[in-house]
């Protein structure tokens, strides 16, 4: 028991330290909201499918930006809901927006790939962000992005957006996609590093220069990938590109999912290729995670009944108390409500159902997005 707590505090100790150096790594991109000196052709891609609810918000959010030198791309893929129709009512009211109608599905591709790629083949810009349409974006976003890429000369930039949260289950479970970033990839060695497994962006919003995008392959390269977001960064330092990460939670604002089974089915898609699909690490992880947030709780409950204090009863103390700071930087770095933090011993055990759930699914192929079958790892 000893040395299993012991174990647990040199864990959150790492955990800290990661915290604490991106703390200064993770740079804010509204640092430059300047419109840039120079600007490039910037074309402006977003995928479509069933967004009936998000369409609208996202193109009013593009055609708002400051920035002047662009055009937009949006492809229904083949929705079955209203997206289309609603795309339509922007039909010759703005000379930057085109929409496409996406062809079907060809075997071999994922969705999302097929639809990036076919929006990549209508572009015209030097410049290619790939944006989810669930994603909006303030004014200044697009001048903030290309000053960013731009002054760092960059290849690839993705950003973290701020995850809009209003019902309990998206409370409890969205905001840890960003913890585990922020917690467990060292942002100033894996920018700096040519190590592709550190490498990370964020799906929602990307963006390439074309030389770079063509250069990886683009979503053709990751077309039979579920999480491209991780693949194409990959590719990006393979190809001894530069790349960053940066914070968008002032530009960029999404709400993923709208309800618990939305963000229960979403999370779990992409879960388990996240890991590359290996089951042995991949049930490590998550059970070692439970115990990391759970074994020192349970171990101050028995002290608190039998009225004992143990070595282990203050080492449980100190690893709570670590957890508490871990889970506190991240939750008001990023402006989450406070009260989530003292919920960290219901979150994980959530977030592990979720991951076991992602696993299962993925190997028996049952896994579905957007009305679409998912191919197994």
């Amino acid at each position: 028991m000893v040395n299993n707590l012991i174990g647990v505090i040199v864990f959150l100790l790492m955990i800290l330290a990661i915290e604490l150096s991106n703390l200064v790594a993770l740079r804010r991109m509204e640092r430059n909201d300047k419109r840039p000196a120079t600007t490039p052709n910037v074309s402006i891609l977003v995928p479509a499918r069933n967004e009936e609810h998000n369409i609208i918000a996202c193109v009013d959010s593009i055609l708002d930006q400051n920035y002047t030198n662009f055009e937009v791309i949006v492809l229904d893929d083949c929705s079955t809901d209203k997206t289309l129709e609603k795309l339509k009512q922007y039909k010759n009211k703005d000379s930057k927006l085109f929409i496409l109608e996406g062809e079907e599905l060809p075997q071999g591709w994922t969705g999302k790939n097929w639809a990036c790629h076919q929006l990549f083949t209508n572009a015209n810009g030097d410049l290619l962000l790939f944006l989810d349409a669930d994603t909006r974006l303030n004014a200044n976003a697009l001048n903030s992005a290309v000053n960013s890429l731009l002054r760092e000369n960059a290849d690839f930039i993705s950003a973290l957006p701020r995850e809009e949260t209003i019902t309990c289950s998206e409370k409890l479970l969205v905001p840890v996609m960003n913890w585990g970033v922020f917690c467990f990839y060292p942002l100033v060695l894996a920018m700096k590093s040519r190590i592709p497994a550190l490498a990370v962006s964020i799906g929602q919003f990307m963006l390439f220069t074309r030389q770079a995008y063509k250069k990886i392959g683009g979503h053709a390269a990751a077309k039979t990938e579920i999480t491209e977001d991780k693949a194409l960064p990959k590719a990006i330092v393979k190809q001894k590109m530069k790349w960053l990460l940066l914070d968008g939670t002032e530009s960029l604002t999404t709400r993923m999912y709208l309800n618990f089974s939305d963000t229960y089915n979403g999370l779990s898609k992409s879960l388990f290729p996240w890991f590359d699909s290996n089951v042995p690490i991949y049930t490590f992880i998550w059970l070692w995670l439970l115990v990391v947030f759970w074994q020192p709780l349970i171990v101050l409950t028995m002290s608190l009944i039998d009225s004992s204090f143990t070595t282990s009863t203050s080492l449980a103390i100190v690893s709570v108390a670590l957890s508490f700071i871990t889970w506190s930087i991240f939750y008001i770095r990023f402006k989450y409500p406070p009260f989530l933090i003292v919920l960290y011993p219901v979150i994980i055990p959530l977030w592990v159902s979720v991951a076991m759930a992602s696993m299962i699914r993925s190997l028996f192929g049952t896994t579905t997005w957007k009305d679409r079958p998912l191919s197994q790892p």
